[in-house]
């Protein structure tokens, strides 16, 4: 294990001054928050409560939903809400690209975009003859299906958690998990935070909306992480807030939410959880800071 101590942000920028605001008066989230409950939907159902009190003490899992468990039909996503011990902050963390259900889905979704992402790299940007072509037969490979359909009790359970108000609310994820929380945040009108996750703008257009819905959540409700070297964040274009951090490893190394994300952030910026709150990391996530210094 390593421990990372707290120091002052200096000035750093966003990716490390940038704060959230919980519901408990003078506590609040940095980036690097978010990327570990967003590692925290990877973990196993038995493992999983462990980290979440090293991490977050006094937090639990108060809903969850898992593939394959039985409680899922049309719905692929996996998910779970964090919230404090004061029940004043809910965190919804989705699971990213982790099992062939998990692929399916995410070609589902980011189908179209993909397709109109790859004319640009064969000739200029296309006309709204061949841009509808690619609309239809996105629609004709989904057989018709909404590809909202795959992720409507997680849009529904975020719903409900609004309508019931008395607590703050964030959604965030890592990779195609990342690029729902987007989309739901977009509609729900909450805030985003994601991590190496892909752009949304080509695909919230072909998801059904309300004609008087703005589109002005898209710009100001999302914030993504994006490593350098990663491709998944490369996938349509980004809309809202990016904050890069500086990966030297290779494409699948850079999209790793602890290699690309949480340990350049933690690296360049500390603990950001003030002096008395080191915060301590195995050493198999970021192998660099338990590393013997180089001789000289």
């Amino acid at each position: 294990i390593f421990t990372v101590a707290s120091r002052p942000p200096e000035g750093l920028g966003l990716v490390c001054d940038g704060r959230f605001s919980s519901g408990k008066p003078g506590m609040s989230f940095s980036l690097a928050d978010f990327g570990l409950f967003s590692a925290l939907a990877y973990e196993s159902p038995v493992g999983m409560p462990t980290v979440l009190e090293h991490y977050f003490p006094g937090w639990w899992v108060s809903h969850e939903q898992v593939v394959g468990n039985g409680n899922v039909t049309q719905d692929w996503t996996t998910f779970f809400e964090f919230t404090d011990r004061e029940n004043t902050t809910s965190i919804i963390a989705i699971r990213g690209t982790n099992s062939i259900l998990d692929v399916l889905s995410d070609i589902n979704i980011w189908l179209t975009a993909a397709l109109l992402q790859g004319f640009t790299y064969v000739g200029p940007w296309m006309t709204s003859g061949v841009s509808s072509v690619v609309y239809f037969w996105s629609d004709f490979v989904r057989g018709g299906e909404d590809p909202a359909a795959h992720f409507h009790s997680l849009l529904e359970h975020v719903q409900k958690r609004i309508d019931k108000g008395g607590r703050r609310l964030y959604i965030t994820g890592h990779s195609l998990g990342g690029g729902l929380a987007k989309l739901v945040a977009a509609h729900a009108k909450i805030q985003a935070v994601t991590f190496a996750a892909p752009g949304v703008q080509m695909t919230s257009n072909s998801m059904p909306r309300d004609p008087q819905e703005s589109r002005e959540p898209l710009a100001s409700r999302a914030l993504t992480v994006r490593p350098t070297n990663d491709l998944v964040s490369q996938i349509d274009t980004q809309v809202g807030d990016v904050v890069r951090t500086k990966c030297d490893g290779g494409p699948l190394t850079c999209h790793k939410i602890y290699a690309g994300s949480i340990c350049p952030i933690l690296k360049r910026c500390g603990s950001m959880r003030g002096p008395e709150q080191a915060l301590v990391l195995p050493c198999a996530e970021c192998p660099s800071f338990c590393a013997p210094p180089s001789a000289p």
